[in-house]
């Protein structure tokens, strides 16, 4: 139950930021795509000095940009994007009522997932942004950590990394 709920208001919400005043992705998910079509058509964005002012003039780490690769391809851009909040947000929520069950209790995780679905300050990060991979992964990370289970933990902060960097795992 709590699992289709948590899809439901999960799906209420991007649809509710499609209709609104500002119908684009949420973030900045077109600085992302940029890299994207760059990388669409084998062009290195990593050195794009044009696209990484946004970031200080540094490059910004390929692995969420690669995932968004086959939108461009398939000229699916904004949908993907909409699409991927949708999945973003379900399994970020997911991740976290996982970690919560596997410390505590089915009760516990389930208040937790609740609360986590009426945050607006968690849904502003579940978008399609490289944030997303770490709202979903860095529960899992904390998991594997604690259950000294050591390759998936390294696995999934690699994927944290390679998705926005070293900020992500601080």
């Amino acid at each position: 139950f709590i699992l289709i709920l948590t899809f439901a208001l999960s799906f209420i919400e991007v649809v509710s930021n499609i209709y609104s005043t500002n119908p684009q992705p949420l973030g900045d998910w077109w600085y992302h795509f940029e890299y994207a079509k760059n990388y669409a058509v084998a062009k290195l964005a990593l050195f794009n000095s044009t696209l990484n002012q946004a970031n200080g003039g540094l490059p910004y780490p390929p692995l969420f940009q690669l995932f968004l690769v086959p939108s461009v391809v398939l000229n699916i851009g904004y949908s993907f994007a909409y699409f991927w909040e949708l999945i973003a947000y379900s399994l970020a929520v997911f991740s976290i009522m996982y970690l919560v069950y596997k410390i505590r209790d089915i009760k516990t995780s389930v208040i937790v997932g609740l609360l986590i679905i009426s945050s607006l300050a968690f849904f502003d990060r579940a978008i399609a942004i490289p944030e997303s991979f770490e709202l979903i992964f860095y529960p899992l990370a904390y998991l594997f950590f604690l259950k000294r289970n050591w390759i998936p933990f390294l696995v999934v902060s690699l994927v944290m990394v390679y998705s926005h960097g070293i900020p992500s795992i601080i």
